[in-house]
């Protein structure tokens, strides 16, 4: 005998469909995500892209979900088979006197397509030198009515806090490229100084240490460089910049100490890039007696023309030249200048900033 019992489940579309994009989450961000102390995800993507490539490829302007530390390009995938997004629901049939109701499910979204995340290689690099104003030394002119270097006119000033919203990378990729380049603040303005400047820099914290007998490979108290260099010309956020780009764990708290493998590294190709020299390259003996002498004393044995694997090129058997291969993004060459600027060969002698912004105050 036929039962009249419907053992099916009702299966309805919902009068009002809603939007959704279904996210496929990798194994190790799904296990953050489902850890005691999931982190907080964004969705960015950039204003622009960059003019031109960096050295890591290019970069993808479209959006880009992040972590903390990490950055995932986002993917759409379209799928021959339709995903249903349902919710329960309760429908009521009437027969005459009798009313009933039975379970089923409802269908609010008809997903076609997935986004995949997949792992971002490549650097926030090239977002920071497109945006970021160039701080060429110690004698730049500045504008009276900002007190800052003069740039290009398609250049905006921003600061590192909009910089970092508006570059496709996690905060902690571009925490790194940030301090990787030395870039710094002043005046509420992000920059990033050229090899002669960070040459220039380092030099008057080497000299300056030097007189004073403060010894880098130690720990040092900042104010107490600073005291010393103060006079040089330089901002403090370049010379904090560059001490935290060499120190073994960055800056803790007002403290400091260089690290011999990261200094004498960072020294060499600084220096090399900031030559001003042609094709041909410059002598090898010179370079390498240069280069000795800009080093803490107990440091310079170590630098030999191995220390700069991958930075360098030699286009003869007795000269060297810089490709740019450091992790510093100034280019081989004669250092770029900043137009209309007047920018002098030397930092020795040149007013303080300070002094500088006194004028432009008046």
């Amino acid at each position: 005998m036929a039962s009249d019992d419907n053992s099916g489940i009702s299966f309805s579309f919902s009068d009002s469909q809603q939007s959704f994009r279904l996210l496929e989450l990798p194994p190790p961000l799904l296990e953050l995500l489902s850890s005691d102390n999931p982190p907080t995800l964004s969705l960015k993507s950039a204003i622009s892209p960059p003019t031109s490539t960096g050295a890591s490829g290019p970069v993808s302007s479209n959006a880009v979900l992040c972590t903390g530390n990490q950055t995932f390009h986002l993917r759409q995938v379209h799928s021959s088979n339709s995903i249903f997004l349902v919710h329960p629901s309760v429908s009521q049939s009437v027969d005459g006197d009798r009313s009933s109701a039975s379970s089923g499910l409802s269908v609010t979204a008809t997903c076609k397509a997935t986004l995949e995340l997949s792992p971002a290689n490549t650097s926030p690099l090239p977002y920071l030198k497109q945006h970021l104003q160039l701080y060429d030394g110690a004698d730049d002119e500045f504008e009276a009515s900002t007190g800052i270097p003069s740039s290009p006119a398609n250049l905006d000033s921003v600061n590192k806090l909009d910089l970092f919203s508006n570059v496709p990378y996690s905060k902690g990729e571009c925490e790194r490229a940030w301090t990787d380049i030395c870039a710094f603040e002043f005046n509420n303005v992000a920059m990033r100084p050229t090899a002669r400047a960070l040459a220039g820099a380092w030099k008057a914290i080497l000299s300056g240490a030097t007189s004073q007998a403060l010894r880098l490979s130690s720990e040092f108290q900042l104010e107490d460089l600073w005291t010393i260099v103060e006079d040089d010309g330089y901002p403090r956020g370049l010379i904090e910049a560059v001490i935290h780009r060499l120190s073994f764990d960055g800056v803790v708290k007002d403290s400091a100490c260089l690290d011999q493998t990261r200094c004498v590294r960072w020294v060499g190709t600084t220096f090399l890039e900031s030559e001003v020299h042609s094709n041909a390259g410059v002598p090898v003996k010179q370079f390498l007696k240069e280069w000795q002498d800009k080093l803490p004393e107990e440091w310079q044995k170590y630098a030999t023309v191995d220390v700069l694997e991958g930075s360098f090129s030699q286009p003869t058997a007795t000269t060297i030249l810089s490709n740019d291969g450091g992790s510093s993004l100034a280019v081989a060459g004669p250092a770029p200048t900043i137009p209309n600027t007047t920018v002098s060969k030397g930092f020795a002698g040149g007013r303080k900033w300070h002094d500088k912004f006194k004028a432009a105050r008046r």
